[in-house]
């Protein structure tokens, strides 16, 4: 007993099937955005929503820039001739003079802190300071210096803006063994 089974060939199910699926995955991409970012149904009137709560709310709004704004004395009327601008003090030539050079001075002088590990004469024992320090996070630098004739190699860390910066990076390399000396300078630019 045969039986003529008919064979039946599928074309085109690959294609389809990718097709159908790259809909299908685009379409709930979109509104799971849609739900995400909570926006409006895209083809909505925004005109009409924009120009009624705008206005209004610009009008009570308060002026940011407010503190911003000069505040005049009250002008004070000598001979009826009064500046534009309000009133004018003058400061006689050495009052002007010694406040101009000591913000001078304050805006050329700069402070800051290091933390020195050591001044060892031999330079591998500087470098071997400085890499114990590099293991810890801090970077640390070498600098060669001349004391009594002797050559010293001082390692120091920074250079630390704040005296409380200072002191935290002082605290972490005490807590793992150095001994660190706190060293305040002053810098004068010219």
């Amino acid at each position: 007993m045969k039986m003529n089974a008919s064979k039946t060939y599928q074309h085109g199910g690959t294609l389809l099937g990718f097709l159908g699926g790259l809909i299908t995955g685009l379409a709930v991409a979109v509104v799971v955005a849609m739900y995400i970012t909570k926006a409006p149904v895209p083809f909505s009137n925004h005109s009409t929503q924009a120009a009624t709560g705008t206005e209004a709310d610009s009008k009570d709004a308060q002026d940011p820039n407010q503190a911003l704004y000069l505040k005049r004395p009250p002008a004070a009327e000598e001979d009826g001739k009064t500046p534009a601008g309000g009133t004018v003090r003058l400061l006689d030539n050495t009052q002007a003079r010694a406040a101009q050079d000591k913000t001078l001075r304050q805006a050329q002088e700069r402070v800051v802190y290091f933390l020195q590990l050591g001044a060892p004469k031999n330079e591998s024992n500087a470098q071997g300071l400085r890499a114990r320090t590099a293991l810890l996070g801090e970077e640390a630098r070498i600098t060669e210096t001349t004391v009594n004739g002797e050559t010293l190699y001082r390692v120091r860390t920074g250079p630390y803006r704040s005296r409380d910066e200072m002191l935290d990076a002082r605290k972490r390399l005490v807590e793992n063994g150095f001994e660190p000396t706190e060293v305040k300078q002053t810098l004068v630019s010219d």
